[in-house]
C-alpha cells in the first residue's frame, strides 16, 4: 500500500509544473501496480483542488484533478478522515512542525494515517516527509 500526496496530483495535472514529467513516470508505475494499493485522503482532494485553482486559474484542470482523485474511473482509493485521526494529526502537527521545516496539516494527516495503518511509502515531491516516510519521487 502507498499513500499519494497532493504534490503528485498537482504535478501530474499541470503540464507547467516542474515535476510534471516525473509525475507521468510515477503514474505509469501506479497504474501498473508497482507500488501496490494506491490510497489518498479527502484532505488531499481538498488541497489539490485548491492549489490547482490558485496556480492555474483553470477550471478544466480543477475538474480534471477531481476526476483523477475521485472520478468513476479513478485508480485511487479515497479515504475519509474521522475525528480520532484528526486528533492524532494535531499531535503530529505539533511534533513535526518547525519554522525551519513547516508542514501543512494535510501532510500531518498523511503521516498520522500512515502510522495508523502501517504504511511506509508515499508518493510526494515534498521533502517534509523525509525521515518519516519513504518517499517515491523519481
Amino acid at each position: 500500500m502507498i499513500l499519494i500526496d497532493t504534490s503528485f496530483f498537482v504535478a501530474f495535472i499541470n503540464a507547467k509544473d516542474k515535476n510534471n514529467n516525473k509525475a507521468k513516470i510515477i503514474m505509469k508505475e501506479l497504474i501498473d501496480g508497482v507500488h501496490g494499493h494506491r490510497v489518498t485522503l479527502d484532505y488531499v482532494l481538498d488541497e489539490a483542488i485548491t492549489i490547482t485553482w490558485v496556480r492555474t486559474k483553470n477550471k478544466q484542470q480543477v475538474e480534471n484533478i477531481y476526476e483523477l482523485i475521485n472520478g468513476n474511473n479513478s485508480i485511487f482509493d479515497l479515504r475519509l478522515i474521522d475525528m480520532d485521526l484528526i486528533n492524532d494529526s494535531w499531535i503530529n502537527y505539533i511534533k513535526y512542525f518547525s519554522p525551519k521545516k513547516p508542514i501543512s496539516f494535510t501532510d500531518s494527516m498523511l503521516i498520522s494515517y500512515a502510522k495508523k495503518y502501517g504504511i511506509s511509502k508515499i508518493v510526494s515531491f515534498d521533502d517534509e516527509f523525509d525521515g518519516i516516510l519513504d518517499r517515491v519521487c523519481q
